[in-house]
């Protein structure tokens, strides 16, 4: 790993972490406003799945996965890439690089803050633990004004701002560059029930719910005029055929979303492919 000032790079090190593609997705409206003259912008992941769409991305001028949460790691990470901001979106938060970090010099940076459960500031051994976290950042962005109250139970007041959530921009965005439908006409006069970034923790919730309610399997979306989106966290081949399985035991015909010429008719579309 070739230090930056070695090669006559002077800008300033920004380091943006995104632990997946969701994640990715609200960097994205950020990403597009830094001053590229002035920062260096290094993008980390942790997802796998991510990682191997992106690790060519025009926004961001180095991609690379994050380091494990070792105190070693996240010293020698920082000092080699001579990170001068850590900022990290939603709930990736990694503990022992915001210390390391902070005794370094660097400033942090949470986005799109999120705190929703009561018994994260109400609860003795929550409060603590996330007290201890949430002061590590030099600055705390979130979406509106009940979120910030929320933190405020953890962080003094000068460390939380309401920004608004990025990932509403990039929904704007997204809206405004597309020009083609994403889905057959069939989905748009039908009820449609999406499982969005779903682990297999959950499949046997959703699985189970959706047998007992659609107790004859594709006959009943028929029947009800109801259609599912499915899209699973990882998108690989073993969890691809994990779903594949379920759905075949509980009597549902699916198609894969890559599978264009298929989607009108079908009731069941499992999301394949990222973009």
């Amino acid at each position: 790993m070739v230090r930056r000032q070695e090669i006559g790079d002077r800008r300033k090190a920004v380091l943006f972490h995104a632990a997946s593609a969701g994640e990715f997705e609200q960097l994205q409206p950020i990403l597009k406003k830094v001053d590229r003259s002035r920062y260096f912008v290094l993008l980390t992941f942790f997802s796998p799945t991510v990682f191997l769409t992106e690790k060519e991305t025009a926004l961001a001028d180095a991609v690379c996965y994050h380091p494990f949460d070792f105190p070693w790691s996240a010293w020698f990470f920082f000092r080699k890439m001579e990170i001068q901001y850590y900022i990290i979106t939603r709930n990736d938060i990694w503990p022992t690089h915001l210390f390391i970090a902070q005794k370094l010099g660097i400033i942090t940076v949470l986005i799109n803050a999120n705190l929703y459960r009561d018994n994260h500031y109400t609860s003795w051994y929550f409060r603590l633990l996330f007290k201890q976290v949430f002061n590590q950042f030099n600055l705390i962005l979130t979406g509106s004004e009940r979120l910030k109250n929320n933190l405020l139970h953890l962080v003094p007041h000068e460390k939380v701002m309401v920004t608004g959530d990025s990932r509403l921009d990039r929904v704007i965005e997204l809206k405004a560059e597309n020009n083609n439908p994403l889905l057959p006409e069939s989905f748009v006069s039908s009820p449609t029930l999406i499982l969005g970034s779903i682990n297999p923790s959950d499949y046997p919730v959703i699985f189970e719910g959706i047998a007992n309610y659609y107790p004859n399997g594709s006959q009943s979306l028929d029947e009800k005029d109801h259609r599912i989106i499915i899209v699973p966290h990882e998108i690989n081949k073993s969890e691809l055929q994990i779903i594949e399985n379920k759905l075949d035991e509980i009597g549902f015909s699916w198609v894969y979303y890559s599978e264009k010429e298929k989607l009108q008719n079908s009731r069941i579309i499992i999301i394949n492919k990222i973009g």
